[in-house]
């Protein structure tokens, strides 16, 4: 999915946009804003679906984030690591909304004469909505969006143990989880 910066940034109040644009805030560089847009969008969307669970949210989610990286862009195009600091307000905002609502189950497309692998991927998502937030997420950052366990680390604001932590045991519970599809899916 490719998404245009220049309409993300028209549909933003204009008080947000005044401040961002007017001056020497930005600089006049919004191509370097428009390429860290096109370079890591699609991350910040991956990273919010594997953790909210649901296509909509999580692309409303990721715009939340570049919206955030676009008002403080002036400081954030300064940072070591803007693809970091926008993985980890992705993150806090899916992390959030998942405290705010119940999770609800993102419904796959089933692949033709695949139905063993309808039944495993439901049982996968379904395994994984039930784990505790901070294990969701670092197996959603590590495994899901292919990210190091520095960067996982980065992201929640925790530790590289606490990291390895929430893998150990997250993979731990989804192991007996799926060991038994039915204890979470029913006969």
């Amino acid at each position: 999915m490719t998404i245009n910066v220049t309409v993300l940034v028209n549909e933003m109040p204009s008080p947000i946009v005044e401040y961002c644009v007017g001056g020497d805030r930005t600089g006049g560089r919004h191509e370097e804003f428009e390429a860290l847009f096109n370079i890591s969008f699609s991350t910040c969307v991956t990273v919010a679906g594997r953790i909210v669970v649901n296509a909509e949210q999580a692309e409303d989610i990721a715009t939340e984030a570049f919206t955030r990286a676009w008002a403080r862009w002036w400081w954030l195009k300064r940072q070591p690591s803007p693809l970091g600091w926008l993985v980890r307000v992705t993150t806090n905002l899916a992390l959030d909304h998942v405290r705010r609502t119940a999770p609800t189950p993102y419904h796959l497309p089933q692949p033709p004469d695949a139905a063993e692998a309808v039944v495993l991927r439901r049982a996968l998502v379904a395994a994984l909505v039930h784990l505790p937030e901070r294990q969701r997420a670092a197996i959603a950052l590590r495994y899901l969006a292919d990210l190091t366990e520095r960067d996982v680390a980065l992201a929640m604001g925790v530790s590289v143990g606490s990291v390895k932590t929430y893998l150990h045991r997250g993979l731990a519970r989804l192991h007996t989880t799926l060991d038994d599809p039915e204890a979470i899916l029913g006969p």
